[in-house]
C-alpha cells in the first residue's frame, strides 16, 4: 500500500513539473494527505531513488518556505 501512495506522489510531481516550488500544504491538500506524512513519504522516495538509481541529488527537492518540486536536473 505504501508503494502505491509513493507512486501517487511521484506521479503528482511529474504531472506538475516546472521550475517553481509548490507549497507543501497545497500538495498535501491535492493528494488528500497530512503535511507531516507527505514530508515523510517524500523523504522515503528520495532515499529509494538515490539508492536504486544512484543519483547524487534529491529527486524531489525542497526549499524552506517554498515547498517542493521535481528536481529539474
Amino acid at each position: 500500500m505504501q508503494a502505491k501512495a509513493r507512486l501517487k506522489i511521484v506521479r503528482y510531481f511529474v504531472e506538475h513539473q516546472g521550475v517553481t516550488f509548490k507549497k507543501t500544504e497545497s500538495i498535501a491538500s491535492d493528494l488528500g494527505k497530512v503535511t507531516a506524512s507527505l514530508r515523510t513519504e517524500i523523504g522515503k522516495i528520495n532515499q529509494i531513488v538515490k539508492k536504486n538509481l544512484k543519483l547524487k541529488f534529491k529527486f524531489i527537492e525542497s526549499k524552506q518556505d517554498s515547498g517542493y518540486r521535481l528536481n529539474p536536473n
